[in-house]
């Protein structure tokens, strides 16, 4: 039996009991409104296949994992918890989750190897605090969150690791002045947003970096002459924009390195 054989079984007997449980999981203290489980394969199974794995393997089945499971099954048995902690690289909670107060589930700071975080539509008004302690997080998603005032909270420049940035569909009317200092970023999704004035954010001509922008469903009517500055550029997706006269703006032609 190959590598992949024995993840996809690993797998499927954790997805069989997080389905026995519902969509809807607790991540939080109160459990009183979990569902009762009744999986086909018991929790303490579960823990002791996690325990057996080594750290190569564990990380891989970790990484298919959604967050919802990687709590349940690996951070109830305190013996498993410590190598899911040290194991775990990324962690994708459901769309829809919620988070009171902008606060992540307990425990969560002592993911120490944390690369990429997935929060979409997880009703945030601001960064939850606990992201200043990922300094290595390389890939972030908080899309279709409404961040007061309409604005990215500028603790987003704390993560100076950044590789991938997605914050599309939160209602942001502007970026905060030093985004430029994410000096890593090469991939930022700002589509679905309605951005002051109708044009691009000055701020963003200021990575020049990038190599994939997304800005479709902006309502821009013009980019700045400044976005041929993006000399890296391979992907942009600049669709369902009103640009003048129906006509895509001259400057996209400087882009000389654009495949899609």
């Amino acid at each position: 039996m190959n590598f992949k054989h024995l993840l996809v079984i690993i797998l499927g007997s954790f997805y069989s009991t997080s389905l026995s449980w519902g969509t809807e999981v607790s991540l939080f203290e109160d459990q009183s409104q979990t569902p009762s489980a009744s999986p086909t394969v018991s929790l303490a199974s579960q823990q002791d296949l996690l325990a057996m794995l080594p750290d190569d393997c564990l990380n891989s089945v970790l990484s298919y994992m959604p967050a919802h499971m990687i709590f349940r099954i690996g951070l109830s048995d305190k013996t498993v918890a410590k190598r899911v902690k040290e194991n775990t690289t990324a962690l994708r909670f459901d769309y829809g989750s919620r988070f009171p107060k902008n606060t992540l589930p307990k425990g969560i700071s002592s993911f120490t190897k944390l690369r990429i975080l997935s929060l979409p539509d997880a009703g945030l008004t601001d960064l939850p605090p606990q992201l200043s302690v990922f300094k290595n997080l390389t890939t972030l998603n908080v899309s279709w969150n409404q961040f007061n005032a309409g604005h990215l909270p500028e603790a987003i420049l704390t993560l100076t690791q950044l590789e991938t940035l997605n914050v599309a569909g939160c209602r942001l009317a502007g970026l905060p002045a030093g985004l430029g200092n994410l000096t890593c970023l090469k991939e930022l999704n700002v589509s679905y947003n309605t951005f002051k004035d109708g044009r691009l954010p000055e701020v963003i001509t200021s990575l020049p970096q990038l190599e994939t922008l997304r800005l479709d469903s902006c309502d821009f009517t013009d980019l700045h002459n400044e976005f041929s500055k993006f000399t890296g550029l391979k992907e942009l997706d600049i669709s369902k924009n009103s640009f003048h006269e129906g006509h895509l703006p001259n400057v996209i032609l400087s882009l000389k390195d654009l495949k899609n």
